[in-house]
């Protein structure tokens, strides 16, 4: 009888311990649940397969470890703007969204506006944040709050690309130095002794007028796009404005200056000795130029940094898309969040910007030995990109950035704005030409179309299009 009592006593051990068993291996199973976020891109060849690769070694490390995938999906950005323009105009139904995307400024002030981004300070402390460039957190600081809604990966910052070869025919003639490329009268300078030097021939051009404008009033101030107090203004700073006017348009018509919707095309022909434009892979330049004399020469870069109004404050554009994170519940914003950081701060973040001849976001990782020995291969490799990098990431580290934040409209603003200046520009050089038909000086021409009504009229329309946002 005992021994039959303690077998059904070890039975029902036996069944208990099973019980517990499978009641473990349950909640297990439930932490252990897989979260798949969504991440639509818009990268594309080299920057696309770092990535990728990227993305992969965090979901089988750190991801891993979280429960959590990432699942990267390339989108046009034809597609991301046609989708969400589309989706934000609907008011019914559920609109499927993906966890974080790519997208443009004006896109990300549509979803802020409509309460479906989350900020990046509710996840990520102030000492994790202290580490990115403050100008391109800044950018994704809509309407002027500390909640960052736009998080960089990596930026573009333009500097001034020069045709060395034409440079030092030009600089060994002439009594011209190489610190005058740094300020835009030092530019001037240059460009009014190219000018007669070189027959008539433009010394430079200018391959985003947005990122002059928008710089140029960051130097000056106050910008002209303006966030604070969860308020968007758009300044008409007459003085400012006068500077940019007096800069961009007098050069234009004086011959200084190039208008090009090309402007290696500019360079490959010999119509300028420079351009202010973004950083670029030497195979995207020709290997030769057309110099003075008509014949070909061997094209050879250098770079500046991007000219200032004072070097007691240097402000260079930047520009690029940075990451919003759409609200998906407290697990998968916090995780978002968590793999952007990651992505930020991997030491192979330095590839995937420069790839695409970027600058990565996070500060640190530009005093690491690894990036510093990055750089030293790519000196090796291609020569030009490096000496186009390495001016474009100083500015950036010892100075700041500027890029406006968006707002409905931003895109269209920006289009009637260029469109005011370049359009005034062409039409003073169209107007030169006839004057000279009627018998006026080159002198005579310029000094009638450069008179203060010219920029007053100008200005007049530039504050009829920001009225009108």
């Amino acid at each position: 009888m005992k021994i039959r009592n303690r077998i059904i006593s070890l039975m029902f051990c036996f069944i208990f311990a099973f019980c517990l068993l499978v009641q473990t291996g349950c909640n297990s199973n439930a932490e252990k649940k897989i979260e798949v976020i969504r991440f639509w891109h818009t990268f594309t060849g080299k920057q696309k397969s770092i990535f990728d690769m990227l993305v992969d070694t965090y979901n089988a490390t750190e991801g891993k470890k979280r429960n959590v995938i990432i699942s990267p999906e390339y989108k046009a950005e034809d597609f991301v703007r046609k989708y969400f323009n589309e989706s934000f105009g609907l008011t019914e139904g559920n609109q499927d969204y993906p966890n974080m995307a790519v997208i443009s400024n004006e896109l990300a002030y549509k979803a802020k506006s409509l309460n479906l981004l989350v900020c990046a300070e509710k996840y990520l402390t102030k000492q994790e944040l202290s580490g990115y460039f403050d100008g391109f957190v800044q950018e994704g600081r809509i309407a002027g709050t500390d909640e960052t809604f736009i998080f960089p990966l990596s930026k573009n910052s333009a500097v001034t690309i020069i045709n060395d070869s034409m440079w030092r025919k030009f600089y060994n003639a002439n009594n011209v130095e190489l610190n005058q490329w740094k300020t835009w009268n030092g530019i001037l300078s240059l460009a009014e002794r190219y000018y007669e030097w070189s027959n008539g021939k433009a010394l430079i051009a200018i391959e985003s007028l947005e990122d002059f404008i928008f710089a140029y009033s960051a130097q000056c101030l106050p910008v002209m796009i303006q966030t604070g107090n969860k308020e968007i203004k758009i300044n008409t700073n007459k003085e400012t404005l006068r500077a940019i006017w007096d800069f961009y348009y007098k050069g234009v018509v004086n011959g200084y200056i190039l208008q090009t919707d090309n402007v290696v095309e500019a360079l490959k022909n010999g119509e300028v000795a420079a351009y202010i434009g973004n950083p670029h892979d030497m195979s995207y330049f020709p290997d030769t130029y057309i110099n003075l004399d008509g014949e070909e020469s061997s094209l050879l870069i250098s770079a500046s940094s991007y000219p200032v109004v004072s070097e007691s404050r240097k402000v260079a554009p930047h520009g690029g898309t940075g990451v919003c994170v759409f609200d998906s519940g407290e697990k998968i914003n916090k995780e978002s969040y968590a793999f952007l950081h990651w992505f930020c701060t991997s030491e192979n973040a330095i590839h995937f910007s420069t790839a695409n001849n970027e600058i990565s976001s996070y500060r640190p990782l530009y005093k690491k030995n690894s990036t510093t020995d990055y750089f030293k291969q790519l000196s090796v490799l291609d020569y030009e990109k490096y000496y186009m990098m390495s001016q474009s990431v100083r500015q950036v580290m010892e100075g700041t950035t500027y890029a406006p934040t968006g707002f409905v409209g931003y895109e269209s603003f920006c289009d009637d704005l260029i469109s005011s200046l370049s359009l005034t520009s062409e039409n003073g050089l169209e107007e030169i030409d006839k004057l000279g038909i009627n018998g006026f000086s080159r002198e005579e021409a310029i000094e009638k179309v450069c008179d203060n009504t010219k920029f007053e009229e100008w200005y007049f329309r530039v504050i009829e299009i920001a009225n009108q946002y």
